[in-house]
Parts: C-alpha cells; structure tokens; sequence
C-alpha cells in the first residue's frame, strides 16, 4: 500500500490560470435554482386580479421569453390607483419578484391609469428582472461567491477535486 498527498485549495488560493479552469467548472457546474421562485412570485402576483397563468418560457436561454395570461380589461374594472399603491407594500410570496411585480405595476399605473396596460408592464419587468438575475448568478462574482460558500476544493490545476 501506498499514501498519496493532494493538496487542495479554495478559489482565492488557485493561481490565476487555474482560477480560469475553476471558473470553467462552476459555469459548467452551476444551475439557476430560482425558476420555481420566480412562478410562484407570478402566478401570486396574477391571482391579485384572479387572472390565470396559461403558459411561460422564461429563462437565460429562452428563444422568446414570455408569459401568457388569461387577462382581460374585465379583470382590472373599477381599479384605482390607491389599490395601485396598497400593492406596492404586499408581499406575495416573501421572494424578491414580488417587490418588482408590484413595483412596476404601481409605476405603470401611476402614469397611464390602465390597470390592463400597467399588468403586462410589470409581467414585462418580471422577465427581465428574472433575465437579469440569471445573468448576474453566472457571472465570474457570483460564481466565485457560490464556489466559497459552499467550500468547493480545487487542485493546484483548478479543476474540482
């Protein structure tokens, strides 16, 4: 028998090439987990005006991003602008979505009073902020910041041991 010594290291300990494989792996390695969140913060934010979501696509590498609702005028009628404001502070679900739903619906419907109009703003600035999040969860930072959270070990080449 014989014992073999590997020395491991966490990110910040790799040398700059070895980084650039680490870094490699994460990306590889890393899958966006929110997409439930982010339904769910939706589908909250649609029973409001006790409309349906009928289908989505939303993702990073979606062709066409988008959410199709069962929205009618009928469902915003006699709508006001103080219901508008009583939302902004409503927390639908407790995920950072439903500040940005409610937010951007409030916006809209501050400047163009169409409740309608202001819902598929705010269903708009949900999938970029979605988008946006996804962007940002895949970016060197956060990678690195998930490969310390979690302890990940590398060897001196960056790839995971």
């Amino acid at each position: 028998m014989r014992t073999k010594t590997i020395n491991l290291y966490q990110f910040h300990e790799l040398s700059d090439e070895a980084k650039a494989q680490a870094l490699k792996w994460l990306n590889e390695a890393y899958e966006y987990t929110w997409f439930g969140e982010d339904l769910d913060s939706i589908k909250a934010f649609c029973d409001l005006f006790n409309v349906k979501v009928e289908d989505y696509e939303i993702g990073f590498w979606s062709r066409a991003s988008y959410i199709k609702t069962n929205a009618t005028n009928d469902n915003f009628r006699g709508f006001t602008l103080k219901q508008a404001l009583a939302l902004v502070d409503t927390d639908l679900t407790g995920y950072c979505l439903d500040y940005d739903l409610t937010q951007a619906f409030y916006n809209s419907f501050k400047v163009s009073g169409d409740a309608k109009g202001a819902f598929d703003d705010a269903l708009h600035e949900a999938i970029k902020s979605i988008e946006k999040n996804i962007e940002w969860s895949y970016s060197d930072e956060a990678l690195i910041e998930w490969s310390e959270c979690n302890e990940f070990e590398f060897l001196a080449s960056g790839k995971k041991a």
